[in-house]
């Protein structure tokens, strides 16, 4: 860089200032976010109009349709052939922010997948359960270092538990481990057939959890 230019690794595009490499890597990523939060609002739109297109014929002469929604709609787990308990842990910190906000984009997308995964096996589409589990660090208050969804089968009951979750705290290595033990815990309850971890940070030391309690709200919890 001492001609004043910038330039990237494996990559063959020259830029003639710091600046010009700065704006070019951002509008790539405003533009992935666009596209990812035009599907999310989408996704809402499509919700909004199946509803309210419920609430237009819910006094209808076809009861078959209103039973049909109510059906789809509040359709839980098939305990009897529940053959997978998927356990999703997330970093909830402040670093977290750009693939949180995509975890939220993308809920409706996994459950679309996995449903046709299992259609396409002639497996029962609501044999699996998912669970959404966030973790912060010890800098954060009681309520907010570890926050849990229900085991869930639908992605809209997700995805409103990921609207309740926002990005705060970190401390260097994370508390990991609280989400870890939640897990085993569930484990005990019904066996889990996965935990799927998604983290930028490694978990804390017991050193650093003795630590970070003493220095953080307290060994009180």
């Amino acid at each position: 860089m001492s001609d004043g230019r910038a330039s990237v690794p494996n990559s063959t595009k020259t830029y003639n200032t710091v600046y010009e490499l700065l704006h070019d890597k951002r509008n790539a990523l405003f533009t992935t976010q666009y596209e990812k939060n035009t599907k999310f609002v989408q996704q809402a739109k499509d919700s909004h109009e199946a509803t309210q297109e419920f609430l237009k014929r819910f006094n209808t002469a076809n009861p078959n349709y209103v039973k049909k929604i109510l059906v789809k709609e509040n359709k839980g787990a098939n305990k009897a052939s529940s053959q997978s308990r998927t356990i999703c842990l997330m970093d909830a910190t402040v670093s977290m922010t750009y693939l949180l906000h995509n975890c939220k984009n993308t809920v409706g997308t996994v459950f679309e997948r996995t449903t046709e995964i299992l259609r396409d096996n002639n497996i029962s589409e609501d044999s699996f359960q998912i669970q959404f589990v966030a973790y912060r660090n010890y800098n954060s208050v009681q309520d907010k270092i570890f926050q849990f969804s229900p085991w869930e089968t639908r992605a809209d009951n997700l995805r409103a538990f990921m609207n309740t979750i926002n990005v705060e705290g970190g401390w260097g290595n994370e508390a990991v481990e609280i989400g870890l033990c939640h897990a085993n815990k569930e484990n005990q309850r019904e066996n889990i057939t996965q935990i799927i971890l998604i983290g930028d940070a490694h978990p804390n030391t017991k050193a650093e959890v003795k630590q970070k309690r003493s220095n953080g709200f307290g060994e009180a919890y």
